[in-house]
């Protein structure tokens, strides 16, 4: 019936000794009768899993049962591992939060992947039996009514053989699993597209996307068991609207979302549960783009998926200008592998000339693990545009160390006069192209209402901008801010009609002609900033700084407006600076269970209190064995004097110089690939144009060949291909990098290809920055009501997180090895040791090099390079 079942404790049983039809779990008491037997051999009998000829081959599948659930890995698993999924399992059980600190390289993403899933196809199962039985208790009740003579009254009950046709039904009025929808009792217009998610905003006719992106989600098109007209009177009831969640799995980036679904696609799991992954369009748009036309794509695809009866006035057949959008419903998932990334999707979807962006979002109404960059989770306009619904659903968030900083960016809202300018322009226009109809008042009086409004701050921004007339930027007291917006009827008791009036304005955006994406984005930034500050009676408004600050002169705004005299200000904005990242994440709340895990969250109580949320913790130990990794620091220069690689310091000849030659000494020694970080592409620069003035660069490249990190996407990636190539070569290569960038965060570095990392200063953030000073005094502030750390304390656990980060590029496997030197004597400091990862400190020990004893000492660099080379 089923492979081997490994048991991890005492405690756990294989589903032989605790199955459904024991007597200990049966919700049929008693002795079991002719009818029950029958029914539970057909049960049994339908739930026995036979290998399909066609599904993934089980000779190296390991099953083992783990917090009693049984969980099938590719692998055999780690022991970190299998704590990593006990963990999981556990939290999703309890309905529970929980932090997951687990070193880079020890198998984090699959065992996330096998855990939660192996939870969704267990909860899946016992669903299923829990509604079979209920059906064929049914059954054999109305065949007891029938033996008695009362044929008549027999019901007619849905095939019970197949789940989803039974038990995926929505309801028709709140009928039972018994009831059979009448004529009238058609399903929903959206439904009719798919059986609907209960994770997603059911499967809505992506007609109406444009119409319907601020819409309330559907009740979930799930089957209310216990409405039954007859329970059985001696079975356990199940719990009302049970259905089986989904998993919304978010990474920073689409680069990590890549390395997930390469895991995703080992497991078992990927031929049993549907899949889909979430972009933008950016990504996956087909239409050619025209910079000269649009200005966004988002500008282009809003036009162009208008429909020509809509465009027109008419009621002719609803085509639009976009053949890829007319034709998305042909890209389904029987167009696509069981797993497959944004590559994949882009390419069947023009080979099938079908929009990927739409497909995709179709495709999530029948899936039940979605893939997306976590700010897709975190931003709730993104959340609406997207259909997400987080509401007892899991949320597993991989590589979240950035948690905090990117609920912060995407609280914090901007909004520019010279995009208000615009916005006004662009609703003048289409208010005088509304189509017409019997709401076309009501549609004039929605455009009416936002053209005040937006004069209205256009006026006061005006009024602000002496404030900054000699600085970049002005801090504003929430106090005389709040009070602003009142006097000029913008405030508090005007956010009810403005947020009415956006939802209107969203519904009839197919009509607004001439109106584009960034007018759209300028209104939701407001309903945003407004939001958040008089939620609840404005219990988040000391969580926000308002700043004045200035722009760029806007060219294209000084042409329309400056014959007018009204430039005065034209390049002023009001930026709210949000200092708290739990007030986004209490959106993710709603979830029956979040799960955040890194390799870097330490300290972990800081993270808690930061996010405002309940969260279980969980710190694991390192795979890879002591004697496979050589980690120190170097504390001095060639000349003695300390290497602190400060801003001034860097400036020092000396100090360049000696970090100059610890590389060179690093590539001698090192086989094949070495990764090289900086705190900034100005240290980069400014160290690399020394070494080429004292030959030093020669040097270099006649060990190495030698690559630098591009900030621009297409060149990364080109460059990323070279440098693995190279670095499986004898001669090998050095990357250049720096901290925070594209290769320090997510990217995987196997075997060769980074034998090495060397790491260059402390990447503390920049202390003239207004989000950074302001976040520190709004730490010291709060820092015992909400038990936040010191601001001072904060800002060394930025910089060490991206330390952190960087050093966990180096061993990636159980049977990886390699060397991390960390360049700062700074770093060696016992106040700045414990910003380290636990497993760090552990290598570390006392391994804190002179240049002289890096070169030399016998625990030397040398000689470990020397002994791991003879494998």
């Amino acid at each position: 019936m089923s492979s081997p079942i490994v048991v991890l404790s005492s405690s756990s049983s294989s589903l032989e000794e605790t199955g459904w039809e024991s007597e200990s779990y049966s919700p049929f008491k008693g002795k079991p009768t002719v009818k029950s037997t029958k029914k539970s051999e057909v049960i049994k009998k339908l739930f026995t899993k036979e290998k399909s000829p066609d599904g993934p081959s089980k000779q190296n599948e390991i099953t083992i049962m783990i917090a009693g659930v049984k969980v099938n890995l590719p692998v055999n698993p780690y022991g970190t591992q299998k704590a990593l999924i006990h963990q999981v399992i556990k939290t999703i059980k309890a309905g529970q939060n929980c932090l997951l600190e687990s070193p880079t390289g020890s198998g984090k993403t699959l065992a996330l992947l096998c855990g939660t899933l192996a939870w969704l196809q267990a909860e899946k199962e016992r669903i299923n039996k829990l509604q079979m039985e209920s059906c064929f208790e049914e059954i054999f009740e109305n065949k007891m009514d029938d033996s008695a003579g009362n044929a008549n009254n027999r019901k007619h009950v849905d095939n019970p053989f197949t789940f989803e046709v039974s038990f995926a039904k929505p309801e028709y009025g709140k009928k039972s699993i018994y009831s059979s929808p009448k004529k009238s009792d058609s399903p929903p217009k959206h439904y009719a597209m798919s059986s609907g998610s209960p994770g997603t905003h059911g499967a809505t006719s992506i007609d109406e996307e444009q119409s319907q992106t601020r819409k309330k989600y559907k009740a979930e098109n799930i089957t209310n068991i216990s409405d039954s007209p007859r329970s059985p009177s001696n079975s356990q009831n199940p719990p009302k609207h049970e259905r089986v969640p989904v998993v919304y799995y978010g990474t920073r980036t689409h680069k990590q979302l890549q390395q997930v679904i390469k895991e995703f696609k080992r497991t078992v799991y990927c031929k049993e549960i549907r899949m889909s992954i979430l972009a933008g369009r950016d990504r996956t748009c087909l239409m050619p783009f025209d910079r000269k036309i649009w200005k966004t794509k988002d500008d282009m695809c809003a036009e162009c998926i208008k429909t020509k009866s809509s465009l027109m006035n008419t009621s002719s057949p609803q085509t639009s200008s976009c053949k890829f959008y007319d034709n998305r419903m042909s890209l389904t998932h029987s167009n696509l592998p069981p797993a497959f990334d944004i590559e994949d999707l882009v390419e069947a979807g023009a080979k099938l000339k079908a929009c990927p962006y739409f497909a995709a979002k179709s495709m999530a109404a029948k899936a039940k693990i979605i893939f997306c960059p976590y700010n897709y989770l975190i931003n709730p306009f993104i959340r609406e545009r997207m259909r997400i619904n987080l509401a007892d659903n899991i949320v597993v968030i991989d590589e979240g160390h950035n948690i905090e900083d990117i609920c912060r960016d995407e609280a914090t809202c901007t909004i520019e006069r010279r995009r208000i300018s615009e916005a006004v322009d662009q609703l003048q226009y289409a208010k005088r192209y509304v189509k017409m109809g019997q709401d076309e008042a009501a549609r004039g009086e929605t455009i009416d209402f936002f053209i005040k409004t937006l004069q209205i701050w256009d006026k006061c921004l005006i009024e602000q901008s002496d404030r900054v007339s000699r600085e970049n930027t002005d801090m504003w007291n929430m106090n005389e801010f709040m009070a602003m917006l009142n006097e000029n009827g913008i405030g508090q008791n005007n956010y009810h009609n403005f947020n009415f009036h956006l939802s209107k304005l969203l519904r009839m955006q197919d009509d607004l002609y001439g109106v584009g994406q960034h007018t759209i984005a300028l209104l939701e930034t407001m309903d945003s900033a407004l939001g958040y500050l008089f939620k609840d009676e404005c219990k988040h408004a000391e969580d926000f700084v308002p700043m004045l600050l200035k722009g760029d002169d806007s060219r294209a705004l000084y042409r329309r407006r400056s014959y007018t005299g009204e430039f005065k200000g034209a390049n002023i904005s009001i930026r709210l600076l949000c200092m708290s990242p739990a007030v986004l994440f209490e959106g993710l709340t709603k979830a029956r269970s979040i799960i955040l895990a890194s390799g870097t969250l330490s300290p972990v109580g800081s993270m808690k209190h930061e996010l405002g949320a309940e969260f279980n913790v969980s710190c694991l130990n390192h795979v890879i064995s002591r004697e496979r990794v050589w980690i120190g620091t170097l504390r001095n220069c060639e000349s003695s004097e300390q290497l602190k690689c400060t801003k001034d310091n860097m400036e020092k000849k000396q100090v360049q110089d000696s970090i100059g030659k610890a590389i060179l000494r690093v590539c001698d020694v090192t086989p094949h690939g070495v990764l090289c970080f900086h705190s900034s592409y100005t240290s980069m620069r400014l160290l690399h144009q020394r070494w080429q003035q004292t030959g030093l660069w020669d040097k270099l490249n006649s060990l190495k060949y030698i690559f630098k990190e591009s900030d621009n996407t297409t060149d990364h990636d080109e460059i990323m291909k070279e440098y693995y190539s190279a670095a499986e070569v004898d001669r090998g290569a050095i990357l250049f990098a720096v901290y925070r960038g594209k290769v320090s965060e997510g990217m995987d570095f196997r075997d060769r290809q980074a034998r090495a990392v060397v790491t260059i200063g402390v990447p503390f953030p920049t202390i003239g920055d207004k989000m950074v000073t302001e976040k520190m005094k709004y730490n010291d502030k709060h820092s015992n009501g909400k038990k936040l750390m010191r601001g001072w304390d904060w800002y060394n656990v930025q910089a060490f997180r991206a330390m952190n980060q960087a050093i966990g590029r180096c061993v990636r496997h159980l049977n990886d090895w390699g060397a991390v030197l960390m360049i700062d004597e700074r770093i060696a400091e016992q106040r700045n040791l414990e910003y380290l990862s636990k497993w760090v400190r552990d290598f570390l020990g006392n391994n804190h090099f002179t240049f002289d004893e890096l070169m030399h000492r016998q625990n030397s660099l040398t000689r470990f390079m020397e002994n791991m080379s003879k494998e």
